[in-house]
């Protein structure tokens, strides 16, 4: 399948030859991957089983994974097999929710709208903002505490200093000595 980008949707193609509609199963698996699968056992009495292939996934967006497989064997009453499984990733802004599907002459053809901004878009893009200023200002904090710490480090170094100053000052004042002299009376 192609995922061709239009202007207001996506539209996927898949070619399904040999396969009826009504043995055809489209679902979206998870938020993102479209998976296309048929299944079809031709019995000799005529009857059609449906069968669902299992496959690996790839999250790349716009990614298609195909798996088809065509046996023919005479085991038993069964006739041929066919199965297909297609895988597509769609793009984050896929409105997974208004999907249409049609399906003519062996294609089949999904068309998903491109989501227009909705309001958990704007309530994703507020929350960033708020994340982003809420890390700014925790920066900004960060920085006003370091300086914070730096000047809190250079007053106990000045007091400490100051200390010093006094002791030095009252131990030259205790060392002081002058001799004072003695006045005669009269």
């Amino acid at each position: 399948p192609t995922l061709q980008d239009k202007d207001d949707k996506y539209v996927i193609q898949v070619a399904t030859p040999g396969v009826k509609q009504q043995h055809l199963n489209i679902e979206l698996v998870g938020r993102r991957q479209l998976v296309v699968s048929a299944g079809m056992r031709k019995t000799a009495g005529g009857d059609n089983k449906e069968t669902v292939e299992a496959g690996d996934t790839d999250q790349d967006q716009g990614k298609t994974h195909e798996t088809q497989q065509v046996a023919e064997t005479k085991q038993g009453d069964v006739e041929s097999a066919l199965s297909l499984r297609k895988a597509v990733n769609l793009p984050q802004d896929a409105d997974i929710d208004a999907i249409s599907l049609s399906y003519a002459d062996g294609m089949l053809t999904i068309e998903v709208p491109k989501r227009t901004k909705s309001k958990a878009d704007e309530v994703d893009e507020e929350t960033a903002a708020l994340e982003s200023d809420l890390k700014r200002k925790r920066a900004s904090v960060e920085m006003i505490r370091r300086e914070l710490e730096e000047e809190r480090m250079a007053m106990l170094e000045a007091e400490s200093k100051l200390r010093e100053a006094h002791a030095a000052k009252r131990l030259r004042i205790a060392q002081e000595r002058r001799e004072l002299p003695i006045s005669q009376s009269q």
